[in-house]
Order: structure tokens, then C-alpha cells, then sequence
């Protein structure tokens, strides 16, 4: 029991300083997400607060656009009861996307293909060109940070690493993100250089489309977490090792398709497009039109109820072959 209000039902997910709960709050009965500070993070109390609270105020300040993740409040002093005592935790209250991470669903279902992945790209690109649009660059995008909401509708959720880079021109010199989705100038970066953070945004939303796509990252990390320039690799694809059929799967797009891709993942940052150049790709354009969203609900069920009986198939064959070896046994 979080404060004595919310009821703690299961873990949806974690990042590197928080978890994130499914939680009911049992005056209302409404369904939240709460996301609660990692204790084994050690992470001290003012700036666990800190953390919070400029995430929250950034998502108030964008809670006007429809695929932003709402917050709700932040909580720097709350106590979370259990069966073995109580301890102190600070927890943001945050919208609850009920059908979890595009992350989770592209794990579970694979790629979207060039007709389906028009329409959540659409969604994402919209609320980023927002999120830019008020000086802020996100930072970490990636699918485990795109929510669906219960009708897949995508939700842009974690700018806990977002910068507010509104009085530099878009300009920073911070480190941060997800290795897979960085863009090649933040890997590279010397400690005396800047780079556009919009930009790179935009690498990590190319990184997010091919991964729609194909149901894979167009990059692979190695072993020891470090990436490797490799000559044989497709020069738009950043240079990092691609995956092993990235080149394959690329030549099989249409090449509109191509041409926004190599654009978006061009080593160049200069070479990327905006998110209104972006979303005026005739690729995207021509695909809008006012059933979309309900296809896209009435498909993707489609697919994931297929899945689901496949698996469910699956087992049973498998629980049969273990009741013959079981019988042949002695």
C-alpha cells in the first residue's frame, strides 16, 4: 500500500533509477501508473526529487499534445507499507498506458510492415514535433519509452533525461541515452564538443522506424557494450555493425521509404530532416486518412489473438510429446 492510497498490483517495467507499477487507487478504483525511485540505486533523496520533479514538470508542460504521456503528481516524502514494514520512497503518479511498451509488442508480434507502421509512426512524430516545439529534446527515445494506450494509441513516455535545450538553439553537451538508439555524434563526442540535440532525436526516431518495421534494431551492441565501426556495414545506417539481413531487408523497401530512412540515420546531422519535413513525406501523406486509427486497433488485435493461439498451440504439443516420453519411461 503506496500513502494509503494506491494499491500496488504488479510491476509493468523498470529503467536504471526507477520501477514502474501498475497501482489502483482505491478512493477513485481508477487505474494508475506509479513510477517509485530504486532503492538498490542508492539514490540520495534531493536528487531523487530533483529527478521527479523536473520530469513532472516537463510532462505537465506537454500534457496538452495526445501521445504524451500525462503526470499527474510527483511525491518526494511517501511511504509504501508491506508485509515486512514500511519504508520511505518518492514516486511520480503517471497515466497508465494498459497495454504496455511498443517494445513488449513488437517482442511479441514482430514487425508492423510498411503498411500498418504508418500509423503509430505518425503518432510519435506528431508528439515529438511538439515536445521540440517547447524548447525540450527527449533524449531516450526508443519503443520501451512509446506506450499504447488500450486502443494502441501511442503515448511518449520517460523524459527523465530530457534536456531543456530552449536558450542554447538546441545545442548541448550531455552524454546521454540508449546505446542502440544514440545517435553517432553522442557516441563520438570530445569533451569540448556540442551537438544538435533535435538531431539526434531524430536518429533515435529512424532507430524506433526500422524497429517497427522488422520487429529489429538496425544496430547490434557487442559483448563489452561498445560499438564498432565496420567497413562492410550500409554507410546510412551510422556505421555501427549492422544487424546480420539489415542490408537485405533495406533493398526490399520502397525507395521513398529508403530516402526517409537514409535521411533520418545519415551520420550527418545536418542531413537529417525535421519532424514537419518529416511528417510531410509523401510515404506518410498519403496514408492518413480518418479509419486509421481503428484499422490499426482491429489489426494489430488480429495479430496478437493469432500469436496467442499459436503459442497456446504450441504448448500443447508440446505437453502431449511429454506425456509420450512419459509413458515410454521406466
Amino acid at each position: 500500500m503506496l500513502d494509503q492510497q494506491f494499491l500496488l498490483e504488479k510491476c509493468m517495467g523498470q529503467g536504471g533509477s526507477s520501477r514502474v507499477y501498475q497501482a489502483e487507487h482505491l478512493q477513485s478504483q481508477t487505474k494508475y501508473a506509479v513510477k517509485i525511485i530504486r532503492k538498490d540505486k542508492n539514490i540520495c533523496q534531493k536528487k531523487g526529487a530533483k529527478m521527479l520533479q523536473e520530469e513532472h514538470d516537463r510532462m505537465v508542460k506537454l500534457q496538452d499534445h495526445p501521445n504524451v504521456l500525462k503526470s499527474l503528481g510527483a511525491f518526494t516524502e511517501g511511504s509504501l507499507c508491506t508485509e515486512v514494514g514500511a519504508t520511505n520512497v518518492q514516486y511520480n503518479v503517471l497515466e497508465i498506458a494498459e497495454k504496455g511498451s511498443f517494445a513488449g509488442l513488437i517482442r511479441k508480434i514482430g514487425g508492423l510492415g510498411q503498411t500498418l507502421v504508418k500509423f503509430p509512426f505518425i503518432q510519435i512524430c506528431s508528439a515529438v514535433q511538439y515536445i521540440h516545439s517547447q524548447g525540450i529534446a527527449h533524449m531516450d527515445l526508443k519503443l520501451d519509452n512509446i506506450l499504447l494506450d488500450e486502443f494502441y494509441n501511442c503515448k511518449v513516455a520517460d523524459l527523465g533525461v530530457s534536456l531543456d535545450v530552449s536558450t542554447s538553439n538546441g545545442f548541448t553537451d550531455s552524454k546521454r541515452g540508449t546505446v542502440c538508439y544514440m545517435a553517432p555524434e553522442i557516441h563520438y563526442l570530445l569533451p569540448t564538443e556540442t551537438y544538435d540535440a533535435y538531431k539526434a532525436d531524430i536518429y533515435s526516431l529512424g532507430v524506433c522506424l526500422y524497429a517497427l518495421l522488422f520487429g529489429e534494431l538496425p544496430i547490434k551492441k557487442d559483448d563489452d557494450e561498445s560499438t564498432l565501426h565496420d567497413s562492410d556495414t550500409l554507410t546510412t545506417i551510422t556505421g555501427l555493425k549492422c544487424s546480420l539481413d539489415c542490408k537485405k531487408k533495406w533493398s526490399q523497401l520502397p525507395e521513398e521509404l529508403q530516402d526517409l530512412l537514409s535521411c533520418m540515420l545519415s551520420l550527418e546531422p545536418d542531413e537529417r530532416p525535421d519532424l514537419d519535413e518529416i511528417l510531410e513525406y509523401p510515404w506518410l501523406k498519403e496514408a492518413f486518412h480518418q479509419d486509421m486509427p481503428a484499422y490499426f486497433y482491429n489489426e494489430v488485435e488480429k495479430i496478437v489473438e493469432n500469436v496467442s493461439n499459436e503459442a497456446s498451440s504450441f504448448m500443447k504439443q508440446e505437453g502431449c510429446l511429454e506425456d509420450i516420453f512419459s509413458s515410454l519411461a521406466f
